[in-house]
């Protein structure tokens, strides 16, 4: 009966254009495409071995509640996890997606992986980086919607990263070649600011025009009045091209991606969302997790930082085991905005190139305060950014010609 199967679908899987393996209930590899074969850290015969073995180098199972093979023989339905795979000798972010192709008691399922492009889960100058359960989570959600024609609600605490998972949306999507367009709107009031010009919110519909097919991200929605609240759904609402009111205009297909720092149903005393905004927002809302809930990613956090501010200063830093240790064992209200300012301060005033537990023992009155409310510390030294984090030619503010 195996016999038959693999040789069913060896066709299929030789087309994939995706690494690709048919697998029994087991986690032992039944058949592999070429892709596959040829992608894969492990050196030797494929077919037979467990799947752990291949994909992770590793000589046990993943844990239940990550492993798409658990979830899809517990749910006989498609299922999809995003692991940290080995692959041509790199540690890569991969989209897994599971099958079952026969019924129980026999079960058996074709696995396609998928490297996620933009994201790392090694030190990266770029890219959003992470390797922890929690950072996983979020690339599900970012590759589900990536290049879904839906309007984006981002929500995460201040200096969680909201604006780069934005970014990250867009260069993951069929949009990386057109603008993205940033607008923050820190504060109540009659003018927003869009790149470096405050631009009356009366205006709010020609923004599409600036950001084309690409993508106009609003930041801090907590901000906004009733009255401007009003032109947003209707910004979003020409971004759908919603009752064909934007047919002919320059700005159609252009996505909408806004960012709260409070759930909407969760919003403090004396701050309120429209209805029908928060509705339109909500169809698949993404939740950055805070820092507290992916400490195992500061390390690597730390260093993508300082490959940034190494290429940005000319020297190069290290940070050593003990000085990784000490950073996890730090609080971060300001989650990754802090940690970046914390591992500046202490690159730079360094006296060598490694950083260890002596580098980051700060006085709390040396840190940048962060305001409970919301508000933010000032920002970073120019050229410089939260780490990991893009800014490349593809992810860069797109700011409105004057």
């Amino acid at each position: 009966m195996v016999t038959n199967l693999t040789s069913e679908w060896a066709p299929a899987l030789a087309g994939s254009p995706d690494p690709a393996v048919v697998i029994d209930c087991e986690g032992r590899i039944l058949h592999a495409n070429r892709r596959f074969v040829v992608n894969a850290a492990f050196h030797g015969r494929t077919v037979g071995r467990h799947c752990y073995e291949v994909c992770h180098l590793a000589d046990h199972q993943c844990p239940a509640e990550e492993c798409p093979l658990s979830a899809a023989h517990s749910r006989a339905a498609i299922r999809r996890a995003v692991h940290v795979h080995r692959t041509t000798g790199f540690d890569r972010l991969t989209c897994v997606v599971a099958r079952p192709i026969t019924d129980p008691p026999n079960l058996t399922y074709v696995m396609a992986f998928r490297s996620l492009l933009h994201v790392s889960a090694v030190p990266h100058r770029t890219n959003l980086v992470g390797r922890s359960p929690a950072f996983r989570r979020l690339l599900e959600q970012i590759d589900r919607v990536a290049d879904a024609p839906i309007p984006l609600l981002i929500v995460g605490e201040p200096g969680s990263g909201k604006q780069h998972v934005a970014r990250t949306l867009h260069r993951m999507s069929r949009r990386f070649h057109d603008p993205f367009v940033i607008i923050d709107c820190p504060v109540p009031g009659r003018v927003m600011e869009v790149g470096d010009r405050d631009i009356p919110l009366l205006r709010f519909n020609g923004l599409l025009g600036w950001a084309g097919r690409g993508t106009l991200f609003v930041d801090h929605l907590q901000g906004l009045t009733a009255f401007h609240q009003a032109l947003l759904l209707r910004l979003v609402d020409s971004s759908m091209n919603r009752n064909g009111w934007t047919a002919n205009r320059p700005g159609r297909g252009a996505r909408v991606i806004v960012a709260s720092d409070t759930p909407l149903d969760d919003l403090p005393e004396g701050q309120t969302v429209r209805a029908d905004l928060a509705e339109t927002l909500s169809i698949f809302p993404i939740e950055v997790p805070p820092l507290r809930n992916r400490v195992e990613d500061i390390p690597l956090l730390a260093e993508s930082l300082l490959l940034r501010l190494s290429v940005a200063a000319g020297r190069v830093w290290h940070l050593t085991p003990p000085g990784a240790a000490c950073l996890q064992e730090r609080e971060y209200p300001g989650n990754v905005r802090e940690l970046a300012y914390v591992v500046e301060r202490a690159a730079l005033a360094a006296q060598g190139d490694e950083l260890g537990p002596e580098n980051f023992a700060f006085h709390d009155a040396c840190l940048e305060p962060v305001d409970a409310a919301g508000g933010r510390p000032p920002a970073p030294p120019a050229g410089q950014v939260a780490p990991g984090f893009s800014s490349g030619p593809h992810g860069q503010e797109e700011r409105p010609r004057s």
